[in-house]
């Protein structure tokens, strides 16, 4: 009898755990806000907690954690050439990259401890 109780409380508190795991909350590209940065400049987002992961949805973008908690985001200005792509006129191997006005070049997902922005 106790092992029945013990397995019926616990098939209780897993049902009560999936039911709250099925609670998700739809964020919606559209719903996001809009930052407006140029070329050579760098964005820092400074949050209320140590950083523990930042995901930057495109190759558009770049960045680092200088500190545990700011990011540093900017353009990626360069792209590395490939074999197929040789420029005499390039020495460090590089191709500049063009954006156009307003161009949506990705978007930044910082989660901390106990959020995710």
């Amino acid at each position: 009898m106790k092992n029945f109780i013990i397995i019926f409380m616990l098939m209780l508190i897993s049902v009560q755990t999936s039911e709250q795991n099925q609670v998700i909350s739809k964020v919606y590209k559209s719903n996001l806000p809009e930052i407006y940065i140029t070329g050579d400049v760098n964005l820092h987002f400074r949050s209320p907690q140590p950083v523990q992961f930042v995901e930057l949805s495109t190759k558009n973008l770049i960045g680092d954690l200088p500190a545990e908690n700011v990011v540093r985001i900017k353009i990626q200005q360069f792209e590395n050439e490939t074999p197929q792509r040789k420029d005499s006129i390039r020495e460090k191997g590089e191709i500049p990259i063009y954006y156009f006005d307003n161009q949506e070049l990705g978007i930044v997902t910082v989660v901390g401890q106990s959020f995710m922005a």
